[in-house]
């Protein structure tokens, strides 16, 4: 039989043990938290804070609209080419119908 003393003692001894185990334990999930905030902190450090991401899109929507304008520019210098081409070859169909009447009143 078993004295209360020894029992008792016993009984210390596998909650002190059991203490032991939980703790390592806690300590062991709390080494994993801390790298996942880790992990995250890394993570967070790449994001664009919002006043970095309005100026560079707003310095976008400028470059945009620069080009933009820069297009208009060339299409419109591509209809002036056009119109000069069609006047030139009006001129020269002009100068050739003046001189085929010429050509037909002398005869």
């Amino acid at each position: 039989m078993v004295s209360l003393k020894e029992h008792m003692e016993s009984r210390i001894a596998a909650l002190e043990k059991a203490t032991e185990v939980a703790a390592r334990e806690m300590n062991r999930r709390l080494e994993g938290m801390n790298e996942f905030r880790a992990q995250l902190d890394e993570q967070t450090r790449t994001f664009v804070d919002k006043d970095g991401f309005e100026h560079r899109h707003e310095a976008a929507c400028s470059r945009i609209k620069e080009l933009e304008s820069f297009k208009d520019k060339l299409e419109g210098k591509a209809s002036q080419k056009s119109v000069d081409s069609a006047r030139w070859i009006a001129l020269a169909g002009l100068a050739l119908g003046i001189i085929a009447t010429l050509l037909n009143i002398l005869e």
